[in-house]
């Protein structure tokens, strides 16, 4: 399912540009009238909708910006989402649940609200998870992107996880929607107990430019 994106603008010709001039159209409007292109100005990197997964439901979440640094994202964000169990775990066959998610998120200068509806189920016995997600996602002022991501996550040993997918799917920076397509990966380990080592790579090819990502984190449970 390829991206697809429709507004006031040629979606390729404007969002998602480092720095977009604004439109005689556009000059003087307010806010309800600007076009998505000339929102599309970028003043750091993206933020919004990664590829992931979960397994349990998820309902409340609450972002609040400070400093100039952070001006790309959103002001606040609101989510919510629910899972449901349609099929029950079996011996080979593991559980198979419909899950959906929602999100507002407030920028200075748009509003955008997603929905991802994805589908979740395990084989091996659980070690092997795999998932289909939609993305959905709409501004203020009726510009529309819908997306894809699929992933996987495999069990290698009870401590040793691997997971990978591919996403074409809008992501949000500074209000505004840019068609990205990306691969990723990577692995987490758990070092004790307590403690899980997570390290992961992503390849993302955006209208204007591409970039690959790499990450390192450690996990503290308590």
């Amino acid at each position: 399912m390829p991206f697809r994106a429709v507004g006031r603008h040629d979606q390729a010709r404007g969002v998602g540009s480092r720095a977009g001039a604004r439109s005689a159209q556009c000059r003087g409007a307010g806010r309800a009238r600007r076009c998505a292109p000339c929102r599309g100005r970028r003043r750091g990197r993206a933020a919004g909708l990664r590829p992931g997964a979960r397994h349990r439901a998820r309902f409340g979440r609450y972002r609040a910006k400070a400093g100039r640094a952070a001006d790309f994202l959103a002001r606040y964000s609101i989510g919510a989402g629910a899972s449901w169990q349609v099929v029950a775990p079996a011996k080979v066959f593991g559980p198979l649940s419909l899950n959906v998610d929602a999100r507002y998120d407030n920028f200075a200068d748009a509003d955008v609200t997603s929905i991802q509806p994805w589908l979740q189920g395990y084989l091996l016995d659980g070690r092997l998870g795999l998932s289909a997600r939609w993305v959905h996602a709409e501004d203020d002022i009726g510009t529309r992107a819908d997306g894809y991501v699929l992933r996987a996550d495999l069990a290698v040993t009870p401590h040793v996880n691997l997971f990978g997918g591919y996403a074409d799917a809008p992501e949000i920076s500074d209000g505004t929607l840019v068609p990205t397509r990306t691969v990723f990966g990577g692995l987490s380990v758990d070092v004790s107990d307590p403690l899980t080592l997570r390290a992961s790579i992503a390849h993302e090819q955006r209208p204007t430019f591409d970039r690959s990502i790499f990450g390192l984190g450690l996990t503290a449970r308590f």
